[in-house]
């Protein structure tokens, strides 16, 4: 096993070694000049953190140019992953490259459930990936962190939207963004980040930053190195190595998201938002996964005391069924005793149950529920009045206080009566 990082010309030598182009594939011959220094120091933050065997998840793997350096280098089992769109699901998945098959999961990482189990690999690397990204990259992380073992590594490097570059540009009256590609969505830079952008998202995605390492993946004049020694922020690339702590968070920055809610989707029966095509959880923690599971009738997230949300006079949840589930549980407080007592009723697939609730301590709600369920199971919380504080002369707080909740989720190992 190599301990030591190889240098850029062994590293250009031996991709070169592969006959990878006929002489004739200038656009992937540029794509190795380009990435050069990248290779050298995504493999060094690999290098750093390798262990003797474990499992290695490649994002974005083609065309496979760290793939071959992590074979050399390395010994983790690599598993591969990649997306080109929709109309490619049903091909056959592998790539050869002078006799070597090269097999890939098919899946878009910001969409889809990564097709692997819990805590599955020691490392994920996602390499100029996440600035492809559409919608989601919430998504993507959350499911880094899943499928890496607790203490896992993630490996983040994408191009810095602060590079000196850029603002060359932009000083020059030149655009910064990137143009559009024959290669659809995906085959251009649809978000570039910031290092405190990407390292927040990763913080609150649940992950603890190990290492960030800003780098220039070009060889620049004497002077613009002068300047980015000063200000190391003008650099070209961002290099984020993360560690896997806890359980993965579903949080959505709001200097990075806004107009959630155009993320989801009507029901066919109701004029009321539902977020049927993110569940993906039996159990909504507030300040943890609640985003992609909350429908209407809910205030923003407070994180004192504790991570939790006002409902208004009728709120909506959804909760994915994962097979049979006995009951429904909902841990829930009236809020402050001034606010007074409120009446607080539950109701899933035809099956109500009323509670009365008072003061700020906590209580677990629950309601027994039927057998017949469907595969997305919608929770209903109703109370029987609001409470405005202000209205009350506690505060100048002037929402209309339903109840406060922290979690909900189903039960499957015992009926509750």
């Amino acid at each position: 096993m190599f301990t030591k990082t190889p240098s850029l010309e062994e590293i250009r030598d031996y991709l070169l070694s592969f006959d990878r182009f006929g002489g004739t594939d200038n656009e992937s011959l540029n794509y190795l000049k380009d990435s050069l220094r990248r290779f050298r120091d995504t493999l060094d933050l690999v290098l750093q953190v390798h262990t003797d065997g474990g499992k290695l998840l490649e994002l974005g793997a083609g065309p496979y140019f760290l793939t071959q350096l992590l074979l050399r280098y390395t010994n983790y089992d690599l598993a591969l992953a990649n997306y080109h769109g929709e109309e490619a699901r049903d091909w056959e998945h592998y790539q050869q490259i002078e006799g070597t098959k090269f097999h890939y999961a098919y899946f878009n990482a910001e969409t889809d459930p990564f097709p692997y189990d819990e805590g599955q690999f020691d490392v994920v690397l996602c390499c100029e990936l996440i600035e492809h990204l559409t919608v989601d990259p919430t998504h993507m992380l959350c499911e880094c962190h899943r499928v890496l073992v607790d203490g896992g590594y993630l490996l983040v490097t994408t191009p810095n939207v602060l590079r000196l570059q850029n603002i060359e540009y932009l000083l020059r009256g030149h655009n910064i963004y990137d143009p559009y590609s024959g290669y659809g969505i995906y085959g251009r830079h649809n978000r570039e980040y910031t290092p405190r952008e990407l390292v927040h998202l990763l913080l609150e995605c649940g992950f603890e930053i190990t290492q960030l390492r800003l780098a220039d993946k070009y060889e620049h004049p004497w002077a613009l190195r002068l300047l980015k020694a000063i200000r190391s922020h003008w650099r070209d690339n961002i290099y984020v190595l993360a560690r896997a702590a806890g359980g993965p968070r579903y949080r959505y920055p709001a200097g990075l998201y806004r107009s959630m809610y155009g993320a989801m989707r009507f029901p066919d029966d109701k004029l009321k938002f539902c977020t049927v095509h993110r569940v993906t959880s039996d159990n909504i923690v507030m300040g943890k996964n609640d985003v992609n599971h909350l429908g209407y009738g809910w205030y923003e997230l407070e994180r004192a005391p504790c991570f939790a949300r006002w409902t208004g006079k009728e709120a909506n949840a959804y909760l994915l069924n994962r097979g049979k589930p006995r009951a429904l549980c909902v841990e829930a407080s009236a809020g402050s005793l001034a606010l007074g007592k409120v009446a607080v009723r539950l109701s899933v697939g035809g099956r109500n149950k009323e509670f009365l609730l008072e003061g700020d301590s906590w209580q677990e709600l629950h309601l027994e529920l039927p057998d017949d369920l469907p595969p997305i199971i919608e929770v209903l919380i109703t109370t029987d009045k609001t409470r405005v504080p202000a209205q009350l002369g506690l505060n100048e707080d002037g929402r209309e206080l339903g109840v406060r909740v922290r979690r909900i989720s189903l039960l499957y190992f015992h009926t509750v009566s």
